[in-house]
């Protein structure tokens, strides 16, 4: 896991590749979020019947986190799906 200032670049890298692509609408976007922290957590939870890779299961922060980022991204990019 990186330091704030590393995440923080990350994010800003992310938003800059995001604004070079504003001109990109989007018909329907769809998502499956990860719903665990670490794969050591999806490994605890007598409910993970299914195999997965890290990208595929595990968020930083967990599914909340992930959630949240989905909302704050809806918010801002809610007027380039239509």
């Amino acid at each position: 896991m990186g330091t704030g200032a590393e995440q923080g670049d990350e994010q800003g890298d992310q938003e800059e590749e995001e604004e070079e692509h504003f001109s990109e609408v989007f018909s329907f976007t769809m998502c499956n979020p990860p719903f665990f922290g670490s794969m050591s957590e999806a490994s605890q939870n007598p409910n993970t019947a299914c195999g997965g890779t890290k990208d595929e299961m595990v968020y930083p922060g967990g599914e909340l986190a992930f959630v949240m980022r989905m909302v704050e991204d809806s918010v801002r990019l809610g007027g380039r799906v239509h």
